[in-house]
């Protein structure tokens, strides 16, 4: 069975953020599509003057670090990626990818995601054409993640 990753950058700092994350997480592994998510430290000195460019340079080396399965499809969250017309093609569309290899969501910080990460991953996935906040990009992701799998498994929607 394929597994979904979730990469991120920086832990959910927001607890009711964090707790509505879970909740969608552990539906969905109680649905069968189980979803490990691995944090890296976010970059930069904890004060004074920060150089964006270092920081998501940084945070790139340390995503790339992360130990994954070898076959695993790739996928940047980018507000400039492909976006779905709705939560039924973005089910289709994972279940695509799943049916050959694992799936790696790769979050940025609050910067972005490094150039050369992007440029490494198979695909550019948009959650929504406007810029939002990381950890919400995250709880975005984990709710769609459970929809699909109540599609595939043909189960009500919870809310």
């Amino acid at each position: 069975m394929a597994h979904i990753w979730i990469v991120a950058v920086g832990r959910m700092r927001q607890r009711n953020l964090a707790q509505v994350m879970e909740t969608y997480l552990d539906r969905t592994a109680r649905l069968g599509l189980p979803v490990r998510v691995v944090e890296v430290r976010e970059g930069g000195p904890a004060r004074g003057d920060v150089d964006p460019a270092t920081v998501v340079k940084e945070e790139g080396r340390r995503l790339q670090g992360v130990s994954l399965p070898s076959r695993l499809w790739r996928v940047a969250l980018d507000e400039r990626g492909w976006l779905p017309e709705g939560s039924q093609v973005f089910a289709h569309w994972l279940e695509q990818r799943l049916a050959t290899a694992d799936v790696a969501f790769f979050v940025g910080g609050a910067w972005g995601l490094d150039a050369e990460l992007v440029a490494r991953c198979d695909e550019r996935l948009s959650l929504s054409p406007l810029t939002m906040a990381h950890e919400l990009a995250r709880l975005v992701l984990a709710e769609q993640l459970y929809r699909a799998a109540t599609l595939w498994r043909g189960v009500r929607y919870r809310k």
